[in-house]
């Protein structure tokens, strides 16, 4: 079974509705997300999956980040402030611009959602997309980081 197959099957392509999953479930279905290099086309009820999945485990994290790697500033906070309100966590209004000068130039943005950390800078990398890290404080199988996820996944 190829990486595509395996991760149709994970995202439940069979017809399986989005009701919310439980924890593990939620786990399962985004382990396919563990640390890839390039966000995934996905299609529309495969997002709806895993918006599903991230709001389960987020609601079980103690703490969230986002790291979001765009082709611009205006991108990237479009992508941050949806995720941010799709998974019902708090993003400050503007990041700390540090070191950006050109609008339209690759940008990473990091959002911590409980320190209200957030602040952009230049990225010279080529992966696209939105890293999500979730920490518990009690329970160290909720530890993860899962992306590169969409930009649009919440859009």
């Amino acid at each position: 079974m190829d990486n595509s197959t395996r991760r149709s099957d994970a995202l439940g392509t069979n017809g399986a509705g989005t009701a919310p999953l439980s924890l593990l479930e939620a786990q399962k279905v985004l382990a396919v997300f563990n640390c890839l290099e390039e966000a995934p086309s996905l299609s529309e009820s495969q997002q709806a999956i895993i918006r599903s999945a991230l709001r389960t485990v987020v609601q079980e994290a103690d703490c969230v980040i986002f790291g979001v790697c765009a082709d611009s500033i205006a991108q990237g906070l479009a992508a941050v402030r949806a995720y941010g309100a799709g998974l019902d966590r708090e993003v400050p209004p503007e990041p700390e611009r540090r070191g950006v000068a050109n609008p339209e130039q690759p940008i990473y943005i990091k959002c911590n959602t409980n320190s209200l950390l957030f602040y952009a800078e230049p990225y010279q990398g080529e992966n696209r997309g939105v890293l999500v890290s979730c920490q518990s404080h009690v329970d160290e199988e909720l530890n993860a980081m899962y992306g590169h996820l969409p930009l649009d996944l919440f859009a």
